[in-house]
């Protein structure tokens, strides 16, 4: 259900740039434009350069966000040369609108199963090949229980297995995007969206390092990849859930596997400027509370920790895997306040079933974060910690 009320009374959203036209040092035309390259607005690029489109690509710092180094795609011809299961679209595709409760958008959903898997092997043909970018398929586990419900065998890692990010991958990416044309700004913050007198968003007005401001104009669309909003505390305290709003007080957003240089950008990461530039031209915030953007804890699911709900009940198998199963099944637990869930490791014998392979001392890097974060000596004395019956708990 969409947000009511008047949107410009909310404190999250605050007011839009009053810029113009008359405001801007340049004018660059393009048939679309691009506001952030990470992932989804490199992906974009690439889709619209490949079907002939001039293309702009915004990325108001000076590199992209690159966590992550997995994807799953349907069918690709890598995919059955090594060896993985061909599946029927239409089957996962009614795996996931069950498992989703009929809250996915099926339109969306019949495009990736149609097409997921031409895109993979087009990317290995121009992208990651020419690149000597590695790719494979993700692992199997070798014991048939640490399957769990991990119902489909179509993860594809690009880039080096060993390493949660996609820096390399996305490096690949620019590269090919600029020497196909594709114009790429860095260090170059999207402000507003432009709009005719019909109220179509026509272009975008950024502003580059050196304080020069471009009217980037787009004759067949804008597409916004922004990220999150778990940095801004006032959208996290409207759109999400109290104990969630509270982790994320100190704006502690998932960076633990960006290198530290790559981090010093003036423009902080995921505060949700794309949301409100969208809200400023006439969009609406679905109501919350929101599923979860943030990830604070991130990229340890399905390791060695337990998972307890609200209660301080645990509900699942934690050797899940991966992270959409994983929410999948947190999205579905009776929770009181949402999908919220507590990740509790122990010091001893802390190991959890896992066939990933990561390194569980990735949790001494989460607990020096200090954000969301409790240590205690006994399992009551964490319990008061993080508000649950310690009797439940323990």
């Amino acid at each position: 259900m969409a947000e009511t009320g008047s949107a410009a009374e909310e404190d999250w959203l605050g007011e839009a740039p009053a810029l113009t036209e008359a405001d801007c040092d340049n004018v660059v035309d393009a048939d679309v434009v691009v506001i952030g390259s990470a992932v989804a607005g490199s992906l974009s690029a690439f889709g619209a350069l490949e079907n002939g489109a001039k293309v702009v690509m915004l990325e108001r710092n000076k590199i992209f966000h690159y966590g992550g180094n997995q994807g799953s795609f349907l069918n690709s011809e890598f995919q059955k040369q090594s060896g993985k299961p061909t599946y029927d679209p239409k089957e996962i595709v009614y795996h996931i609108v069950g498992n989703t409760a009929n809250r996915c958008d099926i339109r969306q959903w019949r495009v990736w199963a149609d097409r997921s898997g031409e895109l993979v092997d087009t990317l290995i043909e121009k992208v990651l090949t020419p690149a000597g970018i590695p790719f494979t398929c993700s692992p199997a586990p070798d014991e048939p229980e640490l399957w769990l419900n991990r119902v489909f065998d179509i993860n594809v890692v690009l880039g080096d297995p060993t390493k949660d990010n996609y820096k390399e991958f996305l490096s690949g990416m620019h590269a090919y995007l600029a020497d196909n044309g594709a114009d790429i700004r860095y260090n170059t913050k999207a402000e507003v969206l432009v709009q005719d007198e019909a109220g179509r968003v026509t272009g975008v007005i950024a502003t580059a390092e050196d304080g020069s401001r471009t009217l980037f104009k787009a004759a067949k669309g804008v597409i916004v990849c922004t990220g999150s909003y778990a940095g801004n505390a006032a959208m996290v305290k409207k759109f999400q859930q109290e104990k969630v709003a509270k982790l994320l007080e100190e704006g502690n957003v998932y960076t633990m596997y960006m290198d530290t240089e790559d981090l010093s950008s003036a423009e902080p990461m995921d505060d949700g400027i794309g949301h409100r530039m969208m809200c400023w031209a006439g969009a609406e915030m679905e109501g919350g509370p929101h599923g979860f953007l943030g990830w604070p804890n991130g990229g340890h699911i399905g390791c060695p920790n337990l998972e307890v709900d609200q209660a301080g009940r645990r509900y699942m198998n934690e050797a899940l895997f991966p992270v959409n199963q994983v929410q999948q099944v947190v999205s579905a637990a009776s929770m009181p306040s949402g999908a919220f869930t507590w990740e509790i490791s122990s010091t001893e014998d802390r190991l959890m079933p896992c066939f990933i392979g990561i390194d569980p001392n990735v949790l001494d890097t989460i607990a020096k974060s200090g954000t969301g974060v409790y240590q205690a000596d006994t399992l009551e004395e964490l319990a008061e910690l993080i508000d649950v019956d310690p009797a439940t708990f323990t």
